[in-house]
């Protein structure tokens, strides 16, 4: 904790809110103004203004932002972003939803099976070994093993839950631990980033096993890429902006191991080459990087990329789906910022990479 901490703004009304964003030089009626304010307040509106605000140069050369926006900002435009923001969202847990279902169902399906179902609730001896493994959270007490501390988390579900699979194990056939439970049971229990955690425990070969049904026998490729959607489902389901979000590849160490996401710049399986294709204008076509030497054009940070990482899971998990007619139907809207697709780190001619065009 800084010696010195920074103090609190003065609070301000809804009314001081808006005079000092006109102040700043935002183009808006006022009383429209203060109905967006009280609508979603002012630190998300202004989170949307960012894009908007003046650069000074110093006279090193050195390039910063100011507290004032260009000339023509509007709060008509700057509204534009932000349902198009909503929109996105709104689609991205739309895709979410059905890559966690179909992720529960091939864990929960593909352990039975290595079990054989002979005995469901002695599943212990699916875990790697480092699952197991003690370690010390600082001065906290007696250390935990990864495991442990994802059990404790299902256990905490299991007690508060109040499903009929769950109340029918409580309540009819006397179940308290939730070790004990069928793994089919055990894995509904998951929330998206339980589910990932659990992932990073199994077997390598049972890992390899439900990650190659997804078409990506990459095991760590494939925890990235879950964790990925992990980390989308919480911006999405908490109504952060994801439209231009920088998804960050290195996270601070957790003990949840699937929290780092590792989204290497080429991808080395050759059974997933698709994810390395660079375009070339001269053959109008995508080029594997053999033929372009050149890595994937989609940066991997980017909200592009995440698009893509969805549309790809809904080619084998829902591929009935027409989802990405609805994204393309999203990014020509009239209203949609003639930019926006650039800006999310779209390159040009994506619409005709594999895992959109076909």
């Amino acid at each position: 904790m800084p010696a010195n901490p920074p103090l609190c703004k003065a609070f301000k009304t809804f009314e001081d809110q808006a005079e000092l964003l006109i102040t700043r030089h935002l183009e808006a009626d006022k009383d429209d103004l203060l109905r967006r304010l009280k609508a979603i307040n002012y630190y998300r509106l202004t989170g949307y203004l960012h894009i908007f605000r003046e650069t000074k140069t110093d006279h090193q050369g050195n390039r910063t932002k100011t507290d004032g926006y260009r000339n023509g900002t509007t709060l008509d435009l700057v509204w534009k972003y932000y349902l198009f923001d909503r929109r996105l969202r709104l689609l991205l847990l739309d895709a979410i939803e059905r890559i966690e279902i179909a992720l529960r169902t091939h864990v929960a399906y593909y352990w039975a099976k290595s079990t054989k179902c002979s005995n469901p609730q002695k599943f212990s001896t699916s875990y790697r070994p480092d699952f197991n493994k003690i370690t010390r959270d600082g001065n906290s007490g007696p250390g935990r093993s990864r495991k442990d501390k994802l059990l404790k988390t299902f256990q905490n579900s299991f007690d508060r839950s109040i499903d009929d699979c769950v109340l029918h194990h409580k309540e009819d056939l006397g179940f308290r631990n939730v070790e004990d439970l069928p793994i089919w049971v055990f894995v509904e229990l998951s929330t998206i980033g339980e589910l990932t955690w659990l992932f990073s425990g199994l077997k390598n070969k049972l890992q390899k096993e439900i990650a190659s049904n997804f078409g990506c026998p990459d095991i760590v490729f494939f925890t990235s890429l879950i964790t990925l959607i992990h980390h989308a489902r919480n911006a999405c389901a908490h109504h952060a902006r994801v439209w231009n979000r920088t998804w960050n590849q290195s996270r601070g160490a957790t003990s949840k191991p699937a929290a780092r996401i590792q989204l290497n710049p080429i991808v080395k399986n050759t059974s997933l080459t698709d994810w390395n294709l660079q375009w070339d204008k001269n053959q109008n076509r995508w080029l594997s990087r053999a033929e372009a030497a050149r890595e994937f054009s989609f940066q991997k940070t980017s909200t592009a990329f995440l698009l893509t990482v969805c549309r790809y899971f809904l080619r084998t998990s829902a591929h009935t789906s027409a989802w990405n007619d609805r994204v393309t139907e999203l990014f020509t809207r009239a209203d949609t910022p003639s930019n926006i697709i650039v800006e999310m780190g779209f390159p040009k001619h994506w619409e005709k990479h594999p895992f959109w065009a076909n």
